[in-house]
């Protein structure tokens, strides 16, 4: 039932879509599109167009959907291999009597790597073990994903140097690398700061805290217990060779399983690294791309005048460089890696890795249906732009740029853009037709991306959010009624910001 409430979500942004086709009165031109014309045809959508767009989005967004999935895989494969427990376990006992350091930890390092990388999405790969360490040492569900979804939308909200956003945004508004460097500063840490009061408002307003506090007296009680049950076997070794023999195997064993931890948590770390050394716009921030260069002369390499290297691994785009939408396919050939690194560091039979990517496949089965359908409102918009065509008048409705009317415009279409790259792409170019001062197209750009962001924390067309609450299994009301707070904060932030902005 949990679930039919995120279907619902996705299915009446739909309708409205589908509604406003058959209200909007807005047709195609051979030359564009426009109002009134000759030579037009109606757009409005039927129930063939429907099921087209949904076909269609397999087309457009494979890599994405793909991702998903496999993100299902890994952790099932993770499962199977007995690390994903052991590792929640070990990574418990660590925040033992630090948990409320741990939860500010977890929300800053995703927030950063958000902010600077903009691998959205990408980081869907540790929600699942960051959600399970968070539950685990007493927090609830709400309070995990505030701080693995919540960090990652507010780095996003707080975006400094992100080539899938700031990258994008650049290059079509003709904006210097650093434009607007100390606005962007300031809305991420302000966006952070609020992000972390309102947890730890909601921690102790909830009692959770208690409940932490118990779980490690808990804690304390079982070394305790723990010492003097080693005490006892410690006597009995003395007088016992057999006993003496089964505690030094069970210490070898313990040892051994602890290694598989660490070493499956190696390959999840360095997994995520190779994630953000991809997707973080390296050539935006310095004069070059190191990477890049090294990649095309390693592409390049010749034996015997034959270029075998890029033959054999020519599909995969250099380091710094994926900052479009096919970076998903990138992120899909790491997983599959990592699922193989798993199975050796755990020394896991074959028929156990599939058995369990099978299942970890089928876990995520919903998440990816959720996925596949938000991704055709996006469709639906791309061949049916009567909402862009609607909105415009909002930015044309005042002679000079008003912030309040540019920001609905942002916030409206953001609800039907999936990712930034086509939301940017499909509207920014627009705005330069109306604008054309570079002082006025740098606040834009904040914007743009700021409120993008702020929508996608509410937004039953975010990905990311209908993904990490389907496999939570929270409701998307609950998460609405419980974040709404902060978005209001956010949203408030934003504007104030905006309007210093302008008026600097």
């Amino acid at each position: 039932m949990k679930k039919n409430n995120l279907f619902k979500a996705v299915g009446i942004t739909i309708l409205v879509l589908v509604l406003l086709s058959w209200l909007v009165p807005i047709v195609y031109s051979v030359f564009g599109i426009k109002l009134t014309g000759e030579d037009t045809v109606s757009t409005q959508i039927g129930f063939i167009s429907i099921i087209n767009v949904i076909l269609e989005t397999f087309s457009g967004f494979g890599g994405t959907i793909l991702f998903v999935l496999l993100v299902g895989g890994f952790y099932g494969v993770l499962k199977a291999t007995g690390a994903y427990d052991k590792t929640i376990n070990f990574l418990s006992a660590k925040a033992s009597g630090r948990e409320k350091c741990t939860l500010i930890t977890i929300i800053v390092v995703m927030a950063i790597i958000s902010s600077i990388a903009g691998l959205d999405l990408g980081l869907l790969v540790v929600f699942p073990l960051l959600i399970g360490l968070i539950v685990n040492i007493g927090y609830d569900k709400m309070v995990a994903l505030s701080a693995t979804l919540g960090a990652t939308i507010v780095g996003m909200y707080g975006s400094t140097l992100s080539g899938t956003m700031y990258g994008t945004n650049n290059t079509l508004l003709g904006l210097k690398k650093f434009s607007q460097i100390i606005p962007k500063v300031v809305l991420f840490v302000l966006g952070l700061v609020a992000l972390i009061v309102f947890v730890l408002l909601y921690v102790k307003r909830n009692g959770l805290v208690k409940t932490i506090k118990v779980n490690s007296e808990n804690e304390k009680d079982k070394k305790l217990n723990s010492k003097k049950t080693l005490v006892k076997k410690a006597n009995a070794k003395k007088t016992n060779t057999k006993v003496k023999k089964s505690t030094i195997n069970k210490k070898e064993t313990k040892e051994k399983a602890e290694r598989g931890v660490i070493l499956s948590l190696v390959i999840i770390v360095l997994l995520l690294l190779v994630m953000f050394l991809g997707t973080t716009n390296w050539g935006n921030i310095f004069k070059s791309n190191w990477f890049e260069t090294a990649h095309t002369a390693w592409t390049g390499a010749t034996v015997s005048g034959f270029k075998i290297l890029d033959k054999l691994f020519g599909g995969v785009d250099a380091l710094g460089t994926w900052t479009t939408i096919s970076r998903f396919q990138n992120y899909s050939v790491l997983l599959i890696i990592a699922m193989i690194g798993l199975k050796f560091v755990n020394k896991t039979r074959w028929e156990d890795v599939f058995d369990g990517f099978v299942e970890g496949v089928k876990s995520y089965v919903v998440p990816t249906i959720l996925t596949i359908l938000a991704c055709s409102i996006f469709v639906f918009v791309f061949y049916n732009p009567f909402l862009s065509v609607v909105t415009k008048n909002l930015l044309t409705a005042t002679k000079e740029f008003n912030v309040v009317l540019t920001g609905l415009y942002a916030m409206i279409n953001s609800v039907f853009y999936v990712d930034y790259y086509y939301f940017s792409n499909s509207l920014l170019y627009g705005v330069t037709s109306i604008y054309d001062d570079t002082a006025v197209l740098s606040v834009i750009s904040i914007m743009f991306t700021n409120l993008y962001s702020l929508v996608m924390l509410v937004a039953p067309s975010s990905i990311l959010l209908l993904v990490s609450l389907s496999i939570s299994d929270v409701k998307y009301t609950d998460w609405v009624k419980f974040i709404w707070k902060l978005a209001v904060a956010l949203f408030l932030i934003s504007f104030i910001v905006f309007t210093v902005m302008v008026l600097v």
